[in-house]
Order: structure tokens, then C-alpha cells, then sequence
């Protein structure tokens, strides 16, 4: 299994409740070494084996893919990572060998926020059945802290000034590092921050690439690699 999505969402402890091995490919400094010369035996261990923050090693997606065939049996590995490898290594899709499953930050029933009496799915669907929609009324000032705050694990129990802080520590890692890392061109990131600014003040409506580039003075290009940095770290 493939375990995918942003940083800090909880894909690693997720695993960790159904792994009977991890191995932490960022901190073992055996990796290196045993990938350019037994790179199997760093797939030995109890399974599930947690492979962890595997794209550090990207050619082990292909030994890992080797030995499912070989070992004809399922449930045999969980690969977590919050980045995608480089488009430069030669990957097999995986196709019959990984299921993959899509993380995201915690919902508002998972927080305890919401009784999750109505749902969605049954909204929209077909079915005839009443929808009981009175609930408990929830303060609006409630709401919109909950919203600042987020969903990710590490601010559960967190004040706001404290979320706030972490959230803010977390978009400027983005913008100085990661957006950087997909295109390999140094990004201004006070720049990126504007982008960021004006796609979360144009939520939900609909806004031209000529808005986005006035509100950051910038070329088009940023604006393209931004949305793609988006769209990978969603998958």
C-alpha cells in the first residue's frame, strides 16, 4: 500500500497502528550503503513492513515491486512519504502490486467538532429517505477558530495563537523550500506568499492567471509551477 498526502497529516502513525516493521530510510544511515549493495535485505522484517519516507531512496519502489512478485502474497509492505521523487528516476507505476490510499488533515467529525448526522453522500444521491438536518447550532466565532486551526494531528489540543504560529512556520517552509525543490530554480518566496494570498482570497471564485500574476508582479511561470506543487502534494 501507498500511503499518500501533505506533510504532517499522519500518514506515518497512521501506518504505524497496522506495520509489524518499520524501516525509517531519513534516519538509518545504513540505507545508502545497503541500497548500492544488498538493497533486499532492507526489505527483510516482519510485514507489514513500514517503509518510511521511502522516496529518499527512490529506486526502492522497484526492488519493493520485485519481491510482491516473488513473494506472491498481499499486505507485504506500506510505503509512506510527504514528496514525490524525482521525475528523473525510472519508476514502474506499480499497477496490480500497490493499492493507494489518499490522506488528508483530520475531518470535523474525526476532531469531534461535528456529529456527522448529515452526510453528504445522502444529500446528493437518490435515496428517498428523510434527512433529519436539525443538529446542535454551533457559534460562529467557534467555527472560524476551528477553521484557522486546522485539521493537521500535531494542533490537536493547541491554542490558537499556537496554531496559528505552526501554520504560519508551515506555508513558510513551503514557500522557501519546497516550491523551490519541484521546479529546481531558487523561488523569491515573499513572491510565492503573495500567489498563496491571492489563490486563498479567490476561494470558491472564479479568477484568470492575469489576477494571480498582478497580485504578485510576477510571470506566469510561478504561477504554473505553484499550481503544480499543489496539485502534487495532494497525490
Amino acid at each position: 500500500m501507498l500511503i499518500r498526502g501533505p506533510k504532517a497529516c499522519g500518514k506515518t502513525e497512521s501506518a504505524k497502528q497496522f506495520a509489524k516493521s518499520i524501516l525509517n530510510v531519513d534516519q538509518d544511515e545504513q540505507v545508502p550503503v545497503l541500497m548500492e549493495t544488498s538493497p533486499k535485505r532492507l526489505l527483510i522484517g516482519k510485514t507489514p513492513r513500514l517503509i518510511d519516507e521511502w522516496q529518499e531512496q527512490p529506486k526502492i519502489w522497484n526492488y519493493i515491486r520485485h519481491e510482491v512478485d516473488n513473494r506472491g502474497q498481499s499486505a507485504q509492505f506500506i510505503l509512506t512519504g510527504s514528496a514525490n521523487p524525482e521525475e528523473s528516476i525510472k519508476m514502474h507505476s506499480g499497477a496490480g502490486r500497490f493499492t493507494t490510499l489518499d490522506m488528508r488533515t483530520m475531518t470535523w467529525q474525526e476532531l469531534g467538532f461535528s456529529s456527522g448526522k448529515i452526510s453528504m453522500q445522502t444529500l446528493f444521491s437518490d435515496s428517498k429517505k428523510d434527512i433529519d438536518v436539525l443538529d446542535e447550532p454551533t457559534d460562529l466565532e467557534f467555527i472560524i477558530e476551528k477553521i484557522i486551526i486546522g485539521g493537521f494531528p500535531t494542533l490537536l489540543g493547541k491554542k490558537l495563537r499556537q496554531s496559528i504560529d505552526l501554520n504560519r512556520a508551515y506555508i513558510d517552509l513551503l514557500c522557501e523550500v519546497d516550491i523551490s525543490r519541484v521546479s529546481n530554480v531558487k523561488r523569491n518566496p515573499v513572491k510565492v506568499q503573495n500567489l498563496l494570498r491571492s489563490i486563498a482570497r479567490n476561494t470558491s471564485t472564479t479568477v484568470d492567471i492575469k489576477t494571480l500574476e498582478l497580485d504578485i508582479q510576477k510571470k506566469k511561470m510561478l504561477i504554473f509551477l505553484v499550481l503544480l506543487f499543489m496539485n502534487i502534494s495532494m497525490h
